[in-house]
């Protein structure tokens, strides 16, 4: 009966240590509005080369209901051949799945419409960039996407 009971102790000491570990460790953000993510990206001038998407372009490109997010920002390329784009959506608990998965859609979307022809477009689709942090996730297709992965990532850290 001892044993028993030291066991169960050690494993429910390990689970312990194991949650507190990661706890510690986990992805801290900032609780950052729309207003505020844009600010993250405001002084790179590759940006401002792109379109500052709204609520209809979110929900046209990415099929993502502004009304059901915290809140977002997107920049895009209006012209036909034009592939870059940046996202940044902070999502409610639960929703990171379905959007990353909406998100996938989108670049496999641009990935098959350029496939064949657009070789520039092509290698720009293939070098994008999703990644989640905390509740955020980034999405690049950019010449300058490791830069604006940085700066997402140094924008919504805790400090």
């Amino acid at each position: 009966m001892i044993n028993r009971l030291n066991i169960v102790k050690a494993v429910l000491m390990i689970f312990l240590i194991v949650f507190l570990v990661k706890l510690s460790t986990g992805d801290n953000a900032k609780d950052l509005d729309s207003k505020q993510l844009a600010t993250v990206f405001q002084k790179d001038t590759a940006i401002q080369d792109l379109e500052v998407g709204n609520d209809r372009t979110l929900m046209k490109l990415y099929g993502i209901d502004s009304e059901e997010i915290p809140a977002y920002v997107l920049y895009y390329s209006q012209s036909t051949m034009g592939v870059a784009e940046l996202l940044v959506v902070k999502a409610e608990d639960g929703q990171m799945e379905s959007i990353q998965s909406q998100v996938q859609a989108r670049l496999d979307s641009q990935k098959e419409a350029f496939d064949g022809y657009g070789a520039s477009q092509t290698e720009l689709l293939n070098g994008s960039e999703i990644v989640t942090y905390g509740n955020y996730l980034f999405f690049g297709v950019s010449e300058q996407v490791e830069n604006w992965k940085e700066e997402f990532l140094n924008g919504v850290k805790a400090s």
